[in-house]
């Protein structure tokens, strides 16, 4: 099973990414089984590593908007 934009981490909406994500989700997995032909295993490896990095930054750039924007701290 693979799981592709906002179905493997959901941006909080403060960071307007949902849309661009899944986008970007889905080249850079093309790009990665293109790397890697004949071993599915590493290209899912390898692509998963630069998702969760950007879903984490996402989560916290999130979080961050979201404490400004509702409560007015940084």
């Amino acid at each position: 099973m693979i799981l592709l934009g906002d179905a493997a981490s959901i941006p909080r909406p403060h960071t307007a990414a949902s849309t661009s994500k899944a986008a970007a989700n889905a080249l850079a997995l093309g790009d990665a089984l293109r790397a890697w032909p004949d071993d599915t295993d590493r290209a899912l490896s390898e692509w998963e590593q630069e998702q969760i990095i950007h879903g984490k930054y996402l989560r916290k750039m999130g979080m961050s908007m979201g404490d400004r924007l509702l409560f007015g701290r940084a």
